[in-house]
């Protein structure tokens, strides 16, 4: 453990150093060899960890993890650049898939899970939050609980989308320009709208 604590220390002092990236937190840091960090504030609380693999890249972002039992996985090849946030409150994951491309968008999660597919292509100005700020309570019993959001392989999110707690998008789909998502949609589907609903069905997209 010492050892592997001294390693971190050093990687911190040469992020820092090299590429203006400041993490600070007792929590663990996991990056891989060929990973890239540039311009990028991360806080890890303890209890908490942070894993970046092979050829990630994180630029202009800011990364907290507050709380216990947080866990954030950027995959192989992800993309976290341009002003994204990811903050995360307590027992969540967070996981970034494959070749995924995120850009100015908020993750914001507590209490559930945010998992986003492989080769994902977001926009703008894009907010996905799993829980409501506040608690709801009905004869004392908390009516308005985190939910996960799922975005499956290959899904395309427009600029200005909200994509709220228990919306689950199926591979290939695509979220129309400032659509509010509370709600989950099949494979190869449209939706548009505040609240999104399902426009169109049987297509796909390419970059």
């Amino acid at each position: 453990m010492g050892l592997l604590r001294t390693f971190i220390t050093a990687l911190r002092h040469y992020l820092r150093g090299r590429n203006r990236v400041h993490i600070v937190g007792d929590g663990e840091l996991h990056i891989a060899p060929d990973a890239r960090l540039r311009r990028s504030k991360i806080y890890i609380s303890p209890g908490s960890c942070v894993q970046i693999e092979n050829r990630c890249s994180i630029n202009g972002a800011r990364i907290a993890l507050l709380g216990d039992n947080n866990s954030l996985i950027f995959q192989e090849a992800a993309r976290l650049l341009g002003g994204a946030t990811v903050t995360m409150e307590g027992n969540s994951t967070v996981i970034i898939g494959r070749n995924a491309g995120v850009r100015r968008v908020d993750f914001v999660a507590k209490d559930a899970d945010i998992t986003v597919g492989e080769r994902c292509m977001f926009s703008n100005n894009i907010v996905v939050r799993n829980h409501d700020s506040h608690k709801v309570l009905v004869d004392g019993k908390i009516a308005n609980p985190a939910r996960d959001i799922v975005l499956g392989k290959h899904v395309w999110i427009g600029q200005n989308v909200s994509i709220l707690k228990s919306a689950e998008i199926g591979d290939d789909s695509i979220l129309g320009f400032g659509s509010v998502v509370t709600k989950s949609c099949p494979p190869g589907s449209v939706m548009a709208g505040n609240p999104a609903r399902i426009i169109k069905t049987g297509v796909s997209w390419d970059y």
